[in-house]
């Protein structure tokens, strides 16, 4: 039964457009930590069943990498989104997020669903709600791998 499955169709085949850090979106430079961020998403999918960052890939109306962005803007903490707001000024996709007045090109609004307090809603245990929080820190000079006890 195992072998005649077709896999190509399973939750398991995900694009990884859904896992990819904000520094890879905003085509900057990136280093190990990109690794973190995406672990920090699996993590998020495994224990809730659903995509933190999802990116409808039959959606073609709107380019990916903005979306990846409001989706970003949408589920993460006033801090993050300041944090995500620097890294776009330094960004060389800056001009095509970002109108000269500094305000979002193609966002008009923003939703607030911080995806932590969805795990709380879960009741997650905190220590691994820290622990995912330190994996998904928009900077990537404060995301961090720490262990657990």
């Amino acid at each position: 039964e195992i072998v005649s499955r077709d896999w190509s169709s399973d939750v398991c085949s995900s694009d990884l457009r859904d896992y990819r850090s904000p520094e890879i979106v905003l085509g900057m430079e990136y280093d190990y930590k990109i690794d973190y961020w995406s672990y920090g998403m699996s993590l998020y999918k495994l224990i809730t069943g659903n995509y933190l960052i999802y990116v409808d890939k039959n959606d073609y109306n709107y380019d990916s990498d903005l979306i990846n962005i409001k989706l970003f803007l949408d589920n993460f903490d006033n801090f993050n989104k300041n944090e995500l707001i620097k890294i776009i000024n330094k960004s060389p996709k800056k001009n095509m997020i970002i109108n000269k007045n500094g305000t979002f090109k193609y966002i008009k609004q923003l939703n607030n669903n911080i995806w932590i307090d969805k795990l709380k809603c879960l009741n997650i245990d905190e220590e691994i709600c820290n622990y995912i929080n330190q994996l998904l820190q928009i900077n990537p000079h404060t995301r961090n791998f720490i262990k657990i006890k």
